[in-house]
C-alpha cells in the first residue's frame, strides 16, 4: 500500500511542477510581449494584397514602431525568397519614414527583409550596470526573446503567369 502512495505522491508532485513550469513560461512570454520593442519597424505595402503587375513598382513604407528609438535600417530583397539579394540598401528613418521600391519584369515573388539598426547609445545607456536589449543588439521583428526574425514582407509579381516549378504528377486527380 505504501509504494502506491509514494507513486501517487510523485505523480502529483510532477504534475504540479509541470503546471508551474507552464505558468512561468506563459508569464515570461507575456512580459516580453508587453515590453517596448526598441529597434522595431513597421512595414506598410502600397498594395495591401501584395499583388503587382510585371514592371509595376512594389512599394513599402518603413517607419519606426511606436516607442522605437531606431533611426536606420538595412533591407534585402530576394527573388522567389532564395539566392543572393537582387537589391539591398540602407534606410534613413530619422525623418520618420523611408520608402523601398522594387520592380521585377517577370512572374515571381519578392521576399523583403528589413533589419532595424540599434540607435546610438547615449552616455547614460552605455554606463556600466545599465540594461540593454539581449545580446547588446536591438530587438526587432517577430522573434522577440526567442530568436531573431527581422520584419519581413513580400509581394507577388504577375501572379496569373507564375508557372509550376515541377510538372503535374500523373496521379493528380484535380
Amino acid at each position: 500500500m505504501e509504494s502506491s502512495y509514494n507513486f501517487c505522491s510523485v505523480h502529483v508532485f510532477l504534475r504540479c511542477s509541470i503546471i508551474k513550469l507552464c505558468r512561468s513560461i506563459f508569464l515570461t512570454i507575456l512580459i516580453w510581449s508587453a515590453c517596448p520593442s526598441f529597434g522595431q519597424v513597421v512595414l506598410t505595402p502600397k498594395n495591401a494584397d501584395g499583388l503587382y503587375k510585371a514592371g509595376e513598382n512594389a512599394i513599402w513604407t518603413v517607419k519606426p514602431a511606436p516607442q522605437s528609438s531606431t533611426t536606420s535600417a538595412t533591407y534585402t530583397a530576394r527573388k522567389n525568397g532564395t539566392g543572393s539579394p537582387f537589391k539591398q540598401g540602407i534606410l534613413d528613418l530619422s525623418s520618420g519614414s523611408a520608402t523601398i521600391e522594387l520592380t521585377l519584369d517577370e512572374p515571381s515573388a519578392i521576399t523583403l527583409n528589413v533589419t532595424p539598426q540599434a540607435a546610438p547609445a547615449t552616455a547614460a545607456e552605455s554606463a556600466p550596470g545599465t540594461a540593454s536589449a539581449p545580446g547588446g543588439r536591438s530587438r526587432g521583428g517577430f522573434g522577440g526573446p526567442f530568436g531573431g526574425g527581422a520584419p519581413r514582407d513580400g509581394a507577388i509579381i504577375d501572379a496569373e503567369h507564375i508557372k509550376p516549378s515541377l510538372p503535374r504528377p500523373d496521379d493528380f486527380d484535380a
